[in-house]
């Protein structure tokens, strides 16, 4: 099964405003999205993790990822360091 693309643009009201405010001019002129639009419209969290780290700071961020998750925040990464996967 193909997945629906949504191409989203800052007309739309989805759209995130953040980016207009951030980047201004060098801000994209439409986005693509595969999944759940919904979460554009919430608070999210950004990770940018090292493959290696001390085993106690991993341990840390894991912690503090499922509290975030537990109370119900989006959190993206790119899943490819260990904390991410």
């Amino acid at each position: 099964m193909i997945p629906e693309v949504l191409t989203l643009t800052p007309s739309q009201a989805l759209w995130p405003r953040q980016l207009d405010e951030r980047l201004e001019s060098v801000a994209p002129s439409s986005l693509w999205i595969i999944g759940n639009q919904g979460l554009l419209a919430e608070r999210k969290v950004g990770l940018f993790c090292s493959v290696r780290c001390p085993d106690d700071t991993a341990l840390r961020a894991y912690d503090a990822c499922r509290k975030l998750r537990d109370e119900g925040m989006a959190l993206i990464s790119g899943f490819h360091s260990p904390v991410e996967k």
